[in-house]
């Protein structure tokens, strides 16, 4: 990696490539409840694998795969030290993204090494219920809308941190065997690694 890097540039019309890794927190919103950002919930986590084409001084197009664990903690007080666990899944999702770059020469430089982002896509998403007493997940494949915002910060011409927090909004309200509301949502909290090419 150190040898590619040495080579790289950053992610420009004449280097039009970005691979990202890293991880994070994943949070769950639906009929159990909300964890969104509701750090005394137990925590899930997910690695992600991305890859961006860059299209023009604006735009970039991006796919990632992720995969790691959602779940549910009952919010009562039973017992703060043991939290009853409503569901937990196996969660992967596989997407496409459109990211719009305020780093575009119009809002700030091009090679601005503090870039933050928008974007929104869609997924593919699928639980596998890994409960070990009896059935909390509907498993299967979901569709989901996803959309966030987020920022990386060149640390070499080529390579740069990365930071991004992402809803997804779920096609269906069926996830958690509960159709009562709107539908299930995730949110996912990722730091990355990323580099050009």
């Amino acid at each position: 990696m150190i040898l590619f890097a040495s080579v790289a540039n950053a992610q420009t019309k004449t280097n039009k490539n970005n691979l990202t890794a890293g991880g994070g927190l994943e949070q769950y919103k639906g009929d159990l409840g909300n964890s969104f950002l509701d750090f005394q919930e137990e925590w899930y986590g997910f690695v992600k694998l991305a890859y961006g084409r860059y299209l023009n001084h604006s735009f970039d197009a991006q796919a990632f795969a992720t995969i790691g664990e959602i779940g549910r903690c009952f919010d009562g007080v039973l017992d703060a030290e043991h939290p009853v666990l409503m569901f937990r899944s196996r969660f992967t999702t596989t997407g496409l993204d459109l990211k719009y770059k305020f780093a575009n020469g119009y809002l700030l430089k091009e090679n601005s090494k503090i870039a933050p982002f928008v974007y929104a896509g869609a997924a593919l998403n699928h639980h596998q219920d890994i409960w070990t007493n009896e059935p909390r997940v509907n498993e299967g494949f979901y569709t989901s809308i996803n959309g966030g915002l987020g920022v990386s910060c060149q640390l070499i011409k080529n390579i740069q941190f990365v930071y991004n927090l992402e809803l997804g909004y779920f096609t269906s309200d069926a996830i958690d065997f509960i159709s009562k509301g709107p539908n299930d949502m995730y949110l996912q909290n990722t730091l990355m690694l990323g580099f050009n090419f």
